[in-house]
């Protein structure tokens, strides 16, 4: 169990930005872009036999199968079940610039956390004291400073913190970078310097090469923000790619993985899919590999948020309408990718300086197409972070990149972590130079629940039918029959997996569940890939799930595991009892522990 201190929130006015924002979405319709992925059942095999890979930059064990009740791919068949996501609960600011050194301007959440034995380690953009001059009321370089910035001389550097519990970072003297007259900083060995934008980390334990455990993907003005590429043994000693920069156009990015023996890096910019919305240039794209240093030149459209094929008007830099910045950071968890991705609303007007940002969420099961569970909804909002007013001065007209008019505009990080009986997840907002820190209930991002309509439907009898015609030729009233029972009363509220295939005999199930009591309780099954209930296995060989808890165990006639199964399996999970509307149920896991 963590131990958890309290965070202090700012608790200044920020009412001023939401009017703002109220009047540029006036009259814009709302920005929706559904994406179908239509999966034939070889591919869905070849899919599912590739999810015990162990994965790059997962927090989590990458054997279990997680089955979330926002992923329609792992969970494709429900019945009588409503999903919805959760908003993060927002716990305030965890990591702030120092008083000296090279962090002491700016902490810029566009770097990554990951969890190292038992140690968190994080890697994050930073702007020091012996750098150009940032001004308070606008956040962005001024004078030569800001010159600078435009002719893309960055003098943002990587910085590193680490933690026990995500929330008290220390900054430890590495002893590796000279910065001023001494190397007593954070500063890890980094070979461009001062010349770095967004870098995502992850540790590829399966890498043979050891000099090459840990991979990070950046963004450089050296490069013209073309992605570039580096190694490292420890995470403190970087080896750039002798080959960069890897793509042939500028991508921002932000996401990082590899899955399935692959290597995936996504952004916004990218050789785009020609079409209608071509110009606009937020649309995040996907970049491949399978050895790390030899990438498509292509790119991938992953998700695009663009509503229809008309340009806003006036189009001219870029900047108007509902688009997706940096892409999305991704978080690995074996069977499913989640992403958090920039949610970029746009002044109609196309100016920049009233841009905002929530953090939206999207899925993925192939790290090349994403789709959202739930159209713009808002995993994090923007509204009420901003901890001081931002660029309330500064004419952005001039274009020198990095934050909007109130500092309303939030920016993903890559790294989430389950510590204890909690889901982490760490941000910032664009310009304030600080690290945030969001949570959840430990895998509760979203539930499934019964709607209580479809509970007040399982307690009354079907309807009558209407009138009928009688023998005499004449419209009568049907009797109605004294034991009519609703057939909503026939199956209680259920849903079933897509089709698993076990990594050996010791697998169980266990359900994250809430609402649970001895009147209301679970019960799992486990079904052939053909929906038949596998011997030993049935609802009545369940024993009631009645506590509720983050990893109950289903136990079938004392059994825990599932013997050897003669193919794929599938999970039905059922509410059953008196208030099934009382019930959440969170996620679902098939794992060995």
């Amino acid at each position: 169990m963590t131990s958890w201190s309290i965070l202090t929130r700012s608790a200044d006015t920020f009412a001023h930005a939401i009017q703002s924002r109220a009047k540029l979405l006036q009259g814009c319709a709302t920005a929706t872009l559904a994406l179908s992925i239509i999966v034939g059942a070889s591919t869905a095999m070849s899919q599912q036999s590739d999810t015990r890979r162990a994965d790059a930059g997962s927090s989590d064990d990458p054997r279990e199968i997680v089955l979330f009740p926002f992923d329609d791919y792992s969970i494709p068949f429900s019945y009588g079940l409503d999903y919805n996501l959760i908003q993060g609960h927002r716990e305030g600011v965890v990591l702030r610039p120092s008083k000296t050194g090279p962090d002491a301007q700016s902490v810029i959440n566009h770097g990554s956390v990951l969890k190292v034995g038992d140690q968190l380690r994080m890697w994050y953009p930073c702007l020091g004291d012996k750098d150009p001059s940032i001004d308070p009321s606008t956040k962005l370089p001024v004078g030569e400073g800001l010159r600078a910035s435009v002719r893309g001389e960055a003098h943002f550097r990587v910085c590193y913190a680490t933690s026990t519990d995500g929330i008290n970072w220390k900054k430890p003297a590495l002893g590796l970078t000279k910065y001023g007259a001494n190397k007593h900083n954070n500063l890890v060995d980094f070979p461009l310097g001062e010349r770095v934008i967004n870098l995502i980390v992850i540790e590829d334990a399966e890498d043979p090469d050891p000099s090459r455990r840990f991979k990070m993907a950046f963004q450089s003005p050296k490069y013209g923000s073309r992605i570039g590429l580096a190694t490292s043994h420890d995470g403190l000693h970087w080896k750039e790619f002798s080959a960069n920069p890897v793509t042939k156009w500028m991508v921002e990015i932000h996401g990082l993985t590899k899955f399935n023996g692959a290597y995936y890096v996504n952004g916004h910019g990218g050789s785009p899919r020609r079409g209608p919305t071509t110009l606009l240039p937020r649309r995040m794209v996907t970049y491949m590999s399978y050895d790390f240093e030899h990438w498509v030149d292509a790119s991938a459209l992953s998700f695009d948020r663009f509503p229809g094929s008309e340009l806003p008007t006036p189009f001219t830099r870029g900047h108007a309408g509902e688009q997706i910045h940096t892409g999305a950071s991704i978080w690995n968890r074996g069977n499913v990718l989640i992403g958090f991705y920039g949610q970029w609303h746009g002044d109609l007007g196309d100016d920049r300086r009233f841009v905002t940002m929530d953090l939206g969420m999207v899925t993925s099961h192939d790290a090349i197409h994403f789709k959202e569970p739930i159209p713009d909804f808002k995993i994090i909002p923007f509204n009420e972070e901003a901890e001081i007013r931002t660029n309330l001065i500064f004419d952005r007209l001039g274009g020198a990149g990095g934050g909007s008019m109130f500092g309303a505009a939030l920016t993903q990080g890559q790294g989430w972590m389950n510590m204890g009986d909690h889901t982490l997840y760490w941000y910032s907002v664009w310009s304030q130079g600080r690290v945030r820190l969001a949570t959840w209930e430990r895998d509760r991002l979203g539930y499934f629940a019964v709607p209580r309509e479809i509970r007040e439907r399982q307690g009354n009898p079907a309807a009558r039918r209407g009138l009928q015609e009688g023998k005499d030729g004449l419209l009568h009233l049907p009797p109605r029959a004294k034991d009519l029972e609703s057939p909503w009363a026939k199956v209680s509220p259920h849903f079933i997996s897509m089709p698993i295939t076990l990594d050996g005999s010791e697998q169980k199930v266990f359900v994250n569940a809430g609402g649970l009591s001895a009147d209301t309780y679970i019960k799992v099954e486990i079904l052939d890939e053909k929906f038949n209930i596998l011997p030993g296995y049935s609802k009545e060989d369940c024993a009631p799930i009645m506590e509720s808890g983050f990893r109950q165990a289903a136990v079938w006639g004392g059994k825990t595991t599932i013997a050897n199964p003669n193919g794929p399996i599938r999970v039905r999970v059922s509410i059953e009892g008196k208030m099934p509307e009382d019930v959440r149920i969170y996620a679902t896991y098939v794992a060995t522990k």
